[in-house]
């Protein structure tokens, strides 16, 4: 939520710097606020999918650190996977390098992180949407090529 709130913020100021009416501003908060939460969810299917040369972190580091993120949600989503998860993830203590590595070996054997990035894209696209009435200009076509490149970067 803290990237969407970012980006939200980000592009009301721009808005507001360049003395758009309140309506458009709003589409451009709306648009900020969506792609934030579509990056925030691509990055967060990157830590169980990506490598460390294209993430440049380690693979699993927020599970590791605690961070429970929809693709992980979703993975617990199936009964399989679940009953796998749940020992590692109750322990109640730091995960250890290990221990991550099992639980992104069996996010990544789920729909989990599919899901999660189905979930980014209809966020993309809705963001896209809060840009259709402000027309059709050069830095409207570039916010909104914007909106595919946070669902489909490796890095």
């Amino acid at each position: 939520a803290k990237t969407a709130t970012l980006l939200a913020a980000s592009c009301d100021i721009g808005a507001l710097l360049s003395g758009l009416a309140s309506g458009p501003r709003a589409h451009l908060r709306d648009y900020g606020r969506l792609l934030g939460l579509a990056f925030q969810i691509a990055d967060d299917v990157l830590d169980y999918t990506g490598t460390v040369l294209e993430v440049g972190k380690p693979i699993g580091h927020d599970v590791a650190e605690g961070f429970a993120t929809l693709p992980l949600m979703l993975a617990m989503e199936e009964a399989s996977i679940a009953g796998r998860l749940s020992p590692l993830l109750r322990s109640g203590h730091a995960l250890t390098a290990v221990e991550a590595e099992q639980v992104v070996a069996l996010v990544r054997s789920s729909q989990g992180p599919e899901r999660a990035i189905e979930r980014a894209r209809s966020l993309a696209s809705d963001a896209r949407q809060k840009l259709e009435p402000m027309g059709g200009g050069e830095a409207v076509q570039t916010l909104s090529a914007l909106t595919n490149y946070v669902v489909s970067r490796k890095h």
